[in-house]
């Protein structure tokens, strides 16, 4: 609270003196250059041939799956609640949704 009273105060005692920013560079034009922002693309969830999941193995309708591409389809985890499962995948393995 002080520091903002501090800041204040100054703010205020220089405007009322009339004191003006120097400009380092005079007689120069300053040219406002805008910034490139990085916009994230957002990526599709993987599904079909990409996912290397067999049509056998998918999750029923409404349920999801943790996959794990270094296991045969055979050692897989068993289907379950997507909300339960989408904050239990490990590294390296991905949610599938049926």
């Amino acid at each position: 609270m002080l520091k903002r009273t501090v800041c204040l105060a100054a703010a205020v005692l220089l405007s009322v003196t009339g004191v003006e920013a120097k400009d380092p560079y005079p007689g120069t034009q300053w040219i406002p250059v805008p910034i490139p922002i990085p916009i994230p693309t957002p990526q599709p969830p993987q599904q079909g041939p990409h996912a290397n999941v067999p049509p056998g193995h998918l999750p029923p309708p409404g349920e999801c799956r943790i996959w794990f591409p270094d296991r045969p389809p055979g050692h897989q985890p068993p289907p379950g609640n997507c909300a339960v499962l989408r904050f239990q995948v490990p590294p390296g393995a991905f949610l599938v949704w049926g």
